[in-house]
């Protein structure tokens, strides 16, 4: 009897141990799928944008921002993005600038694309006019 009691003890010792890891594993795997990332590719006109084009990802809720930098082939990646609405905007000289709303969720991996076209001059500036000829005193 005795030695049936000391092997149902020793099963429920392992059986709680084991149940303890399981618990104790588990809470780091929920933390790694707290946040999100966006990434996707910025086509400036016809062409992807160089290296160093700037997007920012704004937190509409709270106004929080993260900002990353394109990549040569004009990839970008915005990693730890809290859940939630997000204006993306990309900030590229002589190119229009919009915004666009995108939704993140828990552990979401999403893909934008973002093309930009070459901001269009005001057609004042795009005619040349001729200076007028400086007038002479008379004397």
């Amino acid at each position: 009897m005795k030695s049936r009691s000391k092997w149902q003890m020793r099963i429920t010792i392992v059986v709680a141990a084991f149940a303890s890891a399981c618990l104790l594993m588990w809470q780091p795997a929920l933390a790694q799928l707290s946040t999100a990332i966006l990434r996707g590719h910025i086509t400036l006109g016809q062409i992807p944008a160089k290296a160093g084009v700037q997007v920012v990802a704004t937190n509409v809720a709270n106004g929080f921002t993260t900002r990353s930098l394109t990549r040569e082939d004009g990839s970008y990646a915005l990693t730890g993005l809290d859940p939630g609405d997000y204006r993306i905007e990309v900030k590229a000289e002589g190119y229009d600038q919009s915004t666009q709303v995108v939704t993140l969720q828990v552990g979401e991996s999403a893909d934008l694309d973002i093309a930009r076209r070459r901001r269009s001059e005001p057609s004042s500036r795009k005619s040349k006019s001729r200076p007028c000829p400086r007038s002479r005193a008379i004397s």
